[in-house]
């Protein structure tokens, strides 16, 4: 398998050429790596079983970790995660669209990591897709995360099947994961947003 380099030109968000055939091949689950602001993902269907058996495979991950689900809109979190608390409805105001994930506990005591990414390209694809799209960050398990289409290639030539070409990525840097826990939060991972940039917010 060759993996397809498609190219975004011009007015990114409008180009539908290239964001509709990586919609449709996320949809009908093959495997699409993607930029957001923080690094590249790899993008696959979270409908289907296979797909999201074949992302643990390839990067290389332990089942024991989950990936994360992201999303274009506010709206589609409530139907994914349930009652928000406070907390979360806070730092959901504050920080998405960007570079904060938020692990939720359903109704059913399961959890969920939601990411609302600041990138248009991102957003724009996700919506085109129309399904959940999981998207842990584009690198085999242990490495550091692609910030460039050239580097996603580098590493997964061959072993997917697209990568959305949207330049290189604005911070290059992980997103911060935080978890509700009761009527507040607990930093799971500092990214780009830090510790004291979260705290300004919720304890306001």
């Amino acid at each position: 398998m060759k993996t397809r380099l498609l190219k975004l030109t011009g007015d990114a968000v409008g180009d539908g050429e290239a964001l509709g055939r990586a919609a449709k091949l996320l949809a009908d689950g093959a495997m699409v790596a993607f930029p957001t602001e923080t690094v590249y993902g790899l993008g696959a269907n979270a409908k289907r079983p296979e797909t999201v058996e074949r992302l643990y495979r390839i990067k290389g991950r332990p089942r024991s970790k989950p990936f994360t689900v992201h999303v274009a809109d506010l709206d589609a979190v409530d139907e994914l995660v349930g009652p928000i608390s406070e907390m979360g409805r806070r730092l959901m105001a504050s920080f998405w669209p960007g570079p904060l994930t938020i692990i939720f506990t359903r109704p059913d005591g399961s959890t969920v990591g939601v990411r609302l990414p600041d990138n248009e390209v991102a957003r724009a694809l996700i919506r085109k897709a129309g399904c959940p799209v999981l998207a842990p960050s584009a690198n085999l398990s242990g490495e550091n995360p692609a910030t460039s289409a050239k580097e996603v290639l580098t590493t997964f030539q061959g072993s997917i099947e697209a990568v959305l070409d949207g330049g290189p990525t604005r911070f290059g840097q992980s997103s911060t994961v935080v978890r509700l826990v009761g009527d507040g939060y607990e930093m799971v991972r500092e990214g780009v947003l830090s510790v004291e940039r979260l705290d300004s917010v919720s304890s306001g």
